[in-house]
């Protein structure tokens, strides 16, 4: 259920190409935005490919966050966020168009 932006079951995390996913600061943002429910609770890691398919209509390691079919709330690291010039290209669905 992704009905809750501050509590979904699933989230679209973008990260840098070339950067690596801190899962641990991740899960303490979204820890933070729902205060007082309990750490286990939380699981961060990627969803089955099917259920990735069934959720955004794109190949697992070709997920962009246009067009789902599902309202997958999307987080973007800081990195993205700070671009100087402010501009990001996204993958084009596929895992071979990046």
């Amino acid at each position: 259920d992704c009905a809750d932006p501050n509590n979904s079951e699933y989230y679209c995390v973008v990260v840098q190409y070339v950067a690596k996913l801190n899962s641990d600061k991740l899960a303490k943002a979204v820890r933070d935005w729902n205060q007082g429910v309990g750490k286990s609770r939380f699981n961060f890691q990627a969803c089955e490919p099917q259920e990735a398919w069934r959720l955004t209509g794109y190949d697992f390691n070709g997920i962009m966050p246009l067009g789902m079919p599902e309202a997958v709330p999307v987080i973007v690291s800081h990195a993205i966020a700070a671009l100087d010039p402010p501009r990001l290209w996204l993958g084009g669905g596929h895992p071979d168009l990046k």
